[in-house]
């Protein structure tokens, strides 16, 4: 789920074109990602980031959270929520 759409696959190659797909910016350049704390909901792995960079409006940052659920070394369940891009004129990213 991103800001403007929910995108949605049912197999390994499907969840490859939504990932190419939703993270295909080539206005906006990716400066660095740092991880945010990893905790678990019983057989529910989240896992987050926040990514800084620059675009065509100026600095940015957005957070993602994802819930996972694996099976034998296998995601078998994925939900990812994204904050969208947002102005982040007060953040150093050098």
């Amino acid at each position: 789920m991103t800001p403007n759409r929910v995108w949605e696959a049912n197999d390994p190659a499907g969840v490859e074109e939504v990932l190419r797909a939703w993270f295909e910016h080539p206005e906006r350049e990716v400066d660095r990602v740092e991880p945010i704390e990893t905790t678990s909901v019983e057989d529910t792995m989240r896992v987050g980031w926040r990514v800084y960079g620059r675009g065509p409006d100026g600095p940015f940052v957005y957070e993602q959270q994802a819930y996972v659920r694996e099976d034998h070394g296998q995601v078998v369940w994925l939900r990812v929520m994204c904050s969208g891009p947002r102005p982040a004129e007060s953040i150093s990213l050098t």
